[in-house]
């Protein structure tokens, strides 16, 4: 099921009428990187004791990401304007659970799970509100990350969440949210190495974990069956990533024959991740699904991962700009009270 384009018409990573602009947000950039990058690590030490405000840490973390664009010199910050490709409107099963939990399956290795887990998770803490007293405040939302380039870029060591895990093989307790470390955001991270987190364990953390947190995110390795099966029993939101490719389509086509043998194809929404301008996404990679979200292939979110950095909070990201989208329709009672603020 295609759905119409957000314009019907073909959006640019780069204008020609925003050349002006681009020159002056690259000399703030430049200026950002002389200035910010040698003291980058006291200053997110600083932004965890001190609590600033979200909207602080955003505008922070966005010139953090500029220092990134910097960093990488002339030849790939100033490369020529690609087309970015005709993709649809997500489509996205509506959330109404209390204390979400999301799953995201990868279909096979280097999809782009973990990304997309640690982003919809900087997503909700950022931007989302839930209410408290005659207020509100923003979401604790906390991602179990498997263990690759992006947790070791944000620091994150697993080995304390392993230790815990082998010694506490029948229970948990309130110690586990200690090992978790606290993005400048607000989200809160854990790093699982492959193998750790199995179907058991995750009947284990799950409970313990709502107690805590306002939503759950769970990013599954490619190939883990037993861990996928809990993860989907247990989760109101399933995503199986992909990438535009036929091994990605074959994994696609049985995960939709199983979400619909097993009744979960209404909470189930295919992410097809990374689609350049020259690809063509396999008709069977997205036959099956009622749901559906396609993210392009974006040059500013490959240098947050390697960096770090959430890309999900710059607007020039295109790719960002498709999840946010998503994430704000399936996860709506996070920011509904903030659209109404706003009004």
């Amino acid at each position: 099921m295609h759905l119409a384009s957000r314009d019907g018409r073909r959006a640019r990573y780069g204008l020609p009428a925003s050349a002006v602009a681009s020159l002056a947000v690259v000399l703030a950039l430049w200026m950002g990187a002389v200035l910010v990058g040698p003291i980058r690590p006291a200053l997110q030490e600083l932004l965890k004791l001190a609590g600033l405000p979200s909207v602080v840490v955003a505008g922070l973390l966005m010139l953090a990401f500029g220092i990134v664009l910097a960093s990488l010199g002339p030849a790939e910050a100033t490369s020529e304007a690609r087309v970015e490709p005709l993709l649809p409107r997500p489509s996205m099963p509506p959330g109404r659970r209390q204390r979400p939990v999301l799953s995201l399956h990868a279909l096979e290795p280097g999809a782009g799970a973990t990304s997309l887990c640690f982003n919809i998770g900087v997503r909700l803490a950022a931007e989302g509100l839930v209410p408290e007293g005659d207020g509100a405040r923003r979401p604790r939302p906390v991602c179990l990350l498997q263990t690759g380039q992006l947790t070791h870029a944000l620091g994150l060591e697993p080995a304390a969440l392993s230790d815990y895990l082998s010694r506490n093989p029948v229970s948990v307790g309130e110690e586990l949210v200690g090992l978790a470390v606290r993005h400048p955001t607000g989200c809160e991270l854990l790093a699982v190495n492959e193998g750790v987190l199995n179907g058991q364990r995750l009947k284990l953390l799950i409970p313990l974990l709502r107690r805590f947190y306002d939503a759950i995110l769970i990013d599954c390795p490619a190939g883990d069956r037993w861990l996928a099966e809990v993860a989907v029993d247990l989760s109101e939101l399933v995503l199986p990533v992909a990438l535009p490719t036929r091994r990605s389509a074959s994994a696609a086509a049985a995960w939709a024959d199983e979400a619909w043998r097993r009744g979960f194809e209404g909470r189930t929404a295919v992410v097809v991740n990374r689609i350049g301008a020259g690809d063509r996404v396999p008709a069977e990679l997205v036959a099956g699904y009622l749901h559906q979200l396609q993210i392009p292939d974006d040059h500013l979110a490959a240098a947050g991962d390697s960096h770090g950095v959430p890309w999900v909070l710059v607007s020039a990201s295109d790719a960002g700009r498709q999840l946010t989208e998503a994430v704000d329709a399936a996860l709506a009672e996070f920011f509904r009270q903030e659209s109404g603020r706003a009004a």
